[in-house]
């Protein structure tokens, strides 16, 4: 009996099997985290289980089927342990001949292989990813076992290694992972409890000579990001500034101790192809060379241990004209130079980043001694204010004290001088007197239709009666883009009089916004996002 004409596509059989596997954004390298809520939970373990079982089942059905679903079961897979548990039945000639095969001559040495060893070799060519990571928590004679494959590799189309590898381990992956692999994720453990622990020096060493084996192993190496929980300094990645291909180097972690990075910067800097870099920057500055990051797109620094005149030195010498995004976290200043700190770095980034730049975070920390005598929060960043390119800023400034004088018309000075605004984050100290009012709410709904996201210190709700938009402003309020409006201070510092008419006047103004009741908020303002949501029925 002849099969069906829609099962002689494979074309559609891929597009129908494409819809049991995980979700895209899961897959995206960039996205796809140990962090990423949802990506290591119990329930997604449970939903990729049950697509691989669907997958494997309809591998089952017919001859049509199993090419198609088998491609998808084995494109994206969790552990490399899962193909060397397959060599692992093989009888031990037969691994023995497999493994010493060359990938240019993969015809040949199979044709010399039973069906068994060829259907494994199969399933091993269609790998493109290996999520992990691996879990190795079980004693270290059970752990899964790499091969070492002298002529040739193990998964000839791998694109994509998350690799959890012991400091104590075999290296043998990479001489599995092929020259073409252009994303690497390494997570870098200490021994379990059951073996010795290394001394630093010892790590140091085994670190410093794995990344010499990588970059000589992967050359082209494209996204290069290293995880060690502290277990592993900085400086000892030096390698990888060699990787001449290198696109996306993250190294970037919450630990509390020293950064090393001064060795790394360099290096990374003279790469040509560099385009988005995460690490914690030192305390002194690095001198670098001229053409310093000539590529660089987005850059984000860990600024615990580094002062604002050694960030403000670093973006100073980055020569790249295309720089899209940055963020510099956990900052620390001394309040008595805060003001005078702040605004000659975002002078500088006025300076060298405004054709680009449309995403900056900037969360700025001030200790010591508060000063004698504040300066308006528009004056000091006045220079981002020239900026009108930017589409998202996020501004937390803390502790949450006087640091700098606010007034109730900086939101709608910033919303002016970004036309384009998307996300407006806003998290610092604002008196109650200079919250926004409804009627800069309202300006925000005519002159920023772009916004999608909206944080603001607090509001101010003092009008007895409620703002009632004109017809115009209703029908810019119909079409308005605005998702979330949240208080930074969950509404503690507010002025709501009559939570009712608020909730009216925000649905009025942002219809389509998403509302819910947040956790330890002023009793005003929780009442008012209840008659939000009832209003919204």
């Amino acid at each position: 009996m002849l099969p069906h004409r829609a099962l002689l596509c494979n074309d559609i059989l891929f597009a129908v099997f494409e819809h049991l596997s995980d979700r895209e954004e899961l897959r995206q390298w960039h996205e796809y985290d140990p962090s990423v809520e949802g990506a290591t939970t119990p329930t997604y373990g449970r939903q990729r289980s049950s697509v691989q079982r669907t997958l494997a089942h309809c591998a089952r059905v017919c001859r049509s089927f199993f090419h198609p679903a088998i491609s998808i079961l084995w494109k994206d897979i969790d552990d490399v342990s899962r193909v060397s548990s397959l060599l692992s039945t093989l009888s031990h000639d037969a691994r023995e001949l497999a493994l010493k095969r060359s990938c240019q001559h993969i015809p040949r040495v199979l044709g010399t292989l039973d069906r068994q060893a060829v259907r494994i070799f199969h399933y091993a060519e269609l790998v493109r990813s290996v999520h992990g990571p691996q879990n190795f928590t079980t004693l270290p004679g059970r752990r899964p076992t790499i091969p070492h494959i002298e002529d040739g590799c193990l998964l000839p189309r791998l694109d994509r290694l998350r690799w959890t590898q012991c400091l104590s381990g075999p290296t043998s992956i990479l001489s599995v992972i092929p020259a073409s692999l252009h994303s690497m994720h390494i997570i870098f453990t200490q021994p379990s409890r059951h073996e010795e622990t290394l001394t630093r020096t010892l790590a140091e060493d085994f670190v410093r000579v794995f990344m010499r084996r990588l970059v000589v192993a992967v050359p082209r190496l494209r996204y290069l990001r290293v995880m060690s929980a502290g277990e592993v300094k900085e400086s000892w990645l030096e390698a990888a500034g060699e990787l001449q291909e290198l696109e996306t180097f993250d190294i970037l972690e919450q630990i509390y101790s020293q950064p090393t990075t001064q060795p790394l910067l360099r290096p990374l800097a003279l790469l040509q192809n560099l385009q988005h870099v995460k690490f914690r920057l030192a305390e002194y500055a690095v001198p670098l060379d001229r053409g310093a990051f000539p590529s660089l797109r987005s850059l984000t620094l860990d600024c615990m241990f580094a002062p604002l005149n050694t960030v403000s030195a670093l973006l100073s010498a980055i020569t790249s004209t295309q720089l899209e995004s940055l963020s510099l976290l956990n900052c620390e200043c001394p309040m008595t130079s805060l003001h005078v700190q702040v605004y000659e770095l975002t002078n500088i980034i006025r300076a060298n980043f405004t054709p680009s730049l449309h995403t900056f975070v900037f969360a700025v920390r001030g200790v010591g001694l508060a000063p004698a005598h504040n300066q308006p929060l528009l004056k000091i960043i006045a220079p981002l204010l020239e900026i009108h390119r930017l589409r998202d800023v996020e501004l937390t400034i803390t502790p949450k004290l006087a640091v700098v004088t606010t007034s109730q018309d900086d939101l709608r000075a910033m919303c002016d001088a970004w036309p384009d605004i998307m996300r407006l984050h806003l998290d610092y100290f604002c008196p109650s007197a200079a919250h926004p009012r409804l009627q800069d709410l309202a300006g925000i709904a005519r002159r920023n239709p772009a916004l999608a996201k909206l944080v603001v210190p607090g509001i101010d709700a003092s009008v007895p009666d409620v703002y009632e938009p004109p017809v115009s402003d209703s029908a810019c309020a119909v079409a308005h883009n605005l998702r979330t409006f949240n208080l930074s201070y969950a509404g503690w510092d507010s002025t709501i009089c009559n939570p009712k008419q608020l909730a009216a006047c925000m649905k009025a103004l942002y219809p389509s916004a998403e509302w819910n009741v947040p956790s330890l908020a002023s009793p005003a303002w929780c009442e008012t996002v209840e008659e939000l949501l009832r209003l919204r029925g």
